[in-house]
């Protein structure tokens, strides 16, 4: 039964990081209905389902984490039914938040063994072959959405269906890794998501350096090293992709993305120094009049839901510094390896640089509730 309830989690999360990304993306380009919401509501009826049938025992990470969400769901709440404020805040934040409970049941409750490795690995594929299909064939390599958040979810979720793979390879193909790695660094700088590109990058490293020898490592950081100064060797190809390579050349300070980001995190800053306790709910919508221009780090959870909200987060984070310290360092292997390097890339990201309504820091705790169950 708890096998068959983990394939069933295994392909929620499949359908999260492969099935909504690609019909989000052709849906952009025009080729595909808007089916997003309807797949993203599927999956929440099924988790939450499971999770009545499966009666599986709560954990510690389970309560603080439940906590959180009640917390939460106060403050959207009291903010629409008793302020009368926004439905479309009310209905957008009532939105991630569901979802974010959904990923976190997924993340609790997923198995992955590696009977399941080729139905990734075609995932994989399917997805290298749709972004490469779109390219315009100029000097210009990341894709332009002109605007659009799409990049974005495409990023992290190609981060994610890549490290799972990578650190779920079969021994006798271990070999594909490097091919693996160097396709999804392609793919993640086509896309034009820096964030989700370098902490893949860093992630991957600590995984290379855990299971192979220091000459295979030193080669992988040698490819990568040529592959850059190959690059900003031809100034035409770094004008064009300016964006990716302004992290790489220091210059960020005419960077539109970056420009913005320092702007919303001072106006973040600025309302969480003036309502320390209870911080400053949606105030980006109801002040700027834009629902996207909250802070893209960990203090946007402090700044919409209040200082215990964010106090839990980071007593969640530094249970999940522990139990990286043990995999890491210590080196804990009563785990799948998928769970501690998975869980490390979403959290790296969503402190550094994503909001609170990145769902997907939720699948994070909810893989730390799985590592908690399957270290005792």
């Amino acid at each position: 039964m708890n096998i068959r309830i983990g394939l069933i989690y295994f392909i929620l999360l499949l359908i999260y990081i492969f099935i909504l990304p690609i019909t989000l993306y052709q849906n952009y380009l025009g080729n595909f209905p808007y089916i997003y919401s309807n797949l993203y509501n599927g999956m929440s009826i099924v988790a939450i389902f499971i999770v009545i049938i499966s009666k599986d025992k709560i954990n510690f990470v389970d309560m603080t984490s439940l906590s959180i969400f009640i917390l939460m769901f106060i403050v959207i709440m009291v903010d629409y039914f008793y302020y009368g404020k926004s439905y479309d805040v009310f209905y957008d934040n009532s939105t991630v938040l569901a979802r974010a409970f959904t990923l976190y049941i997924i993340g609790r409750g997923i198995r992955f063994g590696q009977k399941y490795y080729y139905l990734v690995l075609i995932s994989f594929i399917f997805f290298v072959i749709n972004i490469f299909l779109y390219l315009e064939g100029s000097l210009r390599i990341f894709l332009d959405f002109e605007g659009s958040g799409v990049y974005l979810f495409l990023g992290d979720t190609f981060a994610m269906l890549s490290l799972l793979l990578l650190t779920n390879n079969y021994k006798k193909y271990k070999n594909l890794n490097l091919i693996i790695f160097i396709l999804s660094i392609f793919v993640l700088f086509i896309i034009g998501s820096r964030a989700a590109l370098f902490v893949y990058i860093a992630v991957s490293f600590l995984y290379f350096y855990k299971s192979f020898n220091f000459m295979k490592l030193a080669s992988i950081f040698l490819i990568i090293f040529s592959t850059v100064i190959v690059f900003t060797e031809y100034n035409n190809i770094v004008i064009e992709n300016n964006r990716m390579f302004s992290v790489i050349s220091g210059n960020l300070k005419n960077d539109n993305s970056q420009i913005s980001r320092v702007v919303q995190n001072e106006f973040g800053i600025n309302d969480i120094s003036n309502n320390i306790f209870l911080g400053s709910y949606a105030n980006q919508y109801y002040s700027l009049n834009s629902m996207g221009s909250y802070m893209h780090n960990i203090l946007s959870y402090y700044r919409q839901f209040g200082l215990f909200v964010f106090l839990l987060i980071i007593f969640l984070l530094l249970f999940v510094s522990k139990r990286y310290f043990e995999y890491f360092i210590l080196n804990h292997t009563k785990i799948e390896a998928y769970i501690p390097y998975l869980s490390l890339f979403i959290v790296l990201e969503c402190i550094f640089f994503r909001s609170y309504n990145a769902a997907h820091f939720w699948l994070a705790i909810g893989l730390l509730s799985n590592y908690t169950k399957g270290i005792k």
